[in-house]
Formats: C-alpha cells, sequence, structure tokens
C-alpha cells in the first residue's frame, strides 16, 4: 500500500482480500479484460500456457498476456488479444491501448471469446478424441510420416 500511496494511484486500486476459486469467480466474470503478464524467470513461465488463460476466455474476457512463446502462440493464433513484453511498462501501456482499440471495435466480444474456449480449448469437447489417439498409440498403431492426425486444433 505505501508503494501505491508513493505512485499516487492507491485511490484508483482496490486491493481483496485472499478468497477461494468460486468467490474470487464472481469477480473475474465481471472484469474487462484478462492480464497474464509473467516474467521470464524460467522455462516454465516462458512456455506457459496457464490455465488462467482458459478460466478468463470462458469468462468472455479479451486478454492481455506476456509475449512468451506458449501465451503468445494461443493469444495471436485465435485473436483473443493482445501480447506485451511484460519487462517494459511503455509497451504494456501501448499493449493496453491496443487491446481497447479492439474492445471498441468489437473484436473482443464476450461470446466471442468464450467461442475460442469452448472450439479449441475445451478438453471435455475433444476427450473423446484424445482417448482415441492414447488409445491408438498405445496399441503401437503406426502412421505415415506424410498422415496428419485427424485433430481440428492442430489445423491453421
Amino acid at each position: 500500500d505505501e508503494v501505491f500511496d508513493r505512485l499516487g494511484v492507491s485511490q484508483r486500486i482496490l486491493r481483496l482480500p485472499r478468497m477461494d476459486f468460486d468467490e474470487l469467480l464472481s469477480y473475474t466474470v465481471n472484469a474487462d479484460a484478462a492480464v497474464l503478464l509473467y516474467r521470464n524467470t524460467d522455462l516454465g513461465n516462458f512456455f506457459t500456457a496457464p490455465g488462467r488463460l482458459t478460466e478468463y476466455l470462458i469468462c468472455g474476457l479479451p486478454l492481455l498476456a506476456s509475449n512468451h512463446t506458449g501465451l503468445e502462440n494461443l493469444v495471436l493464433r485465435y485473436h483473443a488479444g493482445e501480447t506485451t513484453d511484460s519487462t517494459k511498462s511503455s509497451s504494456i501501456a501501448a499493449a493496453i491501448r491496443r487491446l481497447e482499440q479492439g474492445v471498441k471495435q468489437d473484436l473482443y466480444s464476450k461470446a466471442r471469446m468464450r467461442s475460442i474456449f469452448e472450439e479449441h480449448l475445451a478438453f471435455d469437447h475433444w476427450e473423446a478424441q484424445f482417448l482415441a489417439a492414447f488409445d491408438e498409440m498405445l496399441r503401437g498403431a503406426v502412421r505415415r510420416a506424410d498422415q496428419k492426425p485427424p485433430f481440428p486444433w492442430l489445423t491453421t
């Protein structure tokens, strides 16, 4: 709180108490956008594609994410928001402005964000195909090198 006072922003910040997932979700679904800014401190953070990403999408939120491989790949592939260098405040500010413009142009409607989750990222939707692929692999099925697996999430 002292840092917020020193920066003159304490009146604009609401710090919530620790809460369980269900209670936090009631705040999340009412947000305008989701922020996934991770520091590049190790390979786990750099290659991450966290569960929060899917949680935010099912809540209908456009994403502002670090430009790390895992996050950037998903955000840009599905046009679900903006990515940025999370170590530079000017880059973050520019990405927020781009996200705001996209929201104003209705590029990131709640319905569209939810459909990205449902069509591409919901495990329940793809469960049967995942299980069939694992069964095929365990049976030792051989696939020709030029034969692509029948998974729609691998298409561009």
